[in-house]
């Protein structure tokens, strides 16, 4: 086996783990999401019924779609990974262009996490992202962070890894110095 699929495989098992534990603690999250905006009651519940389904629809298309994506780059992870391990090229390359769009693809949302945007309630009230975050991050349990942060630490310097391997010279045969001819003979005299 060769360095890069070895790394190919550990970050497709960190992206696994990754989409295993998100739908996990996706019950946990909706049910603060559900008692945040309850608590911002103050008048027709129906209205404050509407805003948390809002809400938690939201939060769940936002799950369906990071686990869509990590299940794509997971099986691109493997499939270039043996093929780049067999030695072919487009594989390599494949694989390299997967982990740099997967690694801008947790700067990204990492980014847009944090992005301040206020939830407008139907009685007039706001929930702001970092309301939000906070009710989120309490409803969680304390042992996912003692999974989760050295998951991401392991996932991000494999991946840094990887596409440092695969972008190394000596990782493309291109690049690879030509192997010596032999002597050419010379022509004969005539």
């Amino acid at each position: 086996m060769t360095t890069a699929f070895v790394l190919a495989l550990i970050v497709a098992a960190v992206n696994l783990l990754s989409v295993l534990l998100g739908w996990i603690r996706l019950g946990g999250q909706l049910d603060a999401i559900d008692e945040l905006v309850s608590s911002r009651g103050r008048g027709s519940s129906a209205g404050l019924d509407s805003d948390a389904d809002a809400l938690t629809s939201g939060y769940v298309i936002g799950v369906v779609f990071a686990s869509f994506v990590l299940l794509a780059f997971t099986v691109s992870y493997l499939i270039n990974g043996m093929l780049a391990a067999a030695g072919k090229q487009v594989s390599r390359i494949l694989l390299w262009v997967t982990a740099t769009l997967d690694l801008c693809y947790f700067g990204c949302s990492t980014v847009l996490a944090g992005a301040p945007t206020d939830a407008e309630l139907s009685n007039g009230g706001t929930i702001s992202s970092a309301e939000l975050g906070d009710a989120i991050a309490e409803s969680e349990p304390g042992w996912l962070s003692l999974i989760q942060i050295p998951a991401t630490v392991l996932w991000a310097g494999c991946l840094l890894a990887l596409i440092a391997t695969l972008a190394a010279p000596s990782a493309n045969r291109y690049f690879r110095p030509a192997a010596p001819q032999p002597p050419m003979m010379p022509p004969a005299v005539r």
